[in-house]
């Protein structure tokens, strides 16, 4: 298990169902280990094993929710 810290900015969320739906589809994905999704600072914060995802798969599932846009802040 290879453990990494991922940090997202997330455009486009607006109320507290934005922050679940963003939330629900990272935590679909495998691997996902621990989210924080703030809508006050619109980022995600997350911790992943590496060798189950990736970080691009990560940011694929937050674009297909919706209308949400991320984009990496710290890997």
């Amino acid at each position: 298990m290879a453990l990494q810290e991922l940090e997202l900015q997330i455009t486009g969320m607006t109320c507290s169902h934005c922050v679940a739906s963003v939330t629900n589809a990272i935590k679909a994905l495998e691997g996902i280990q621990k989210i924080n999704v703030d809508l006050t600072s619109n980022k995600a914060s997350l911790v992943f094993d590496n060798a189950l995802n990736s970080v691009e798969n990560i940011i694929q599932a937050v674009s297909d929710t919706y209308a949400y846009e991320a984009t990496v802040i710290n890997q």
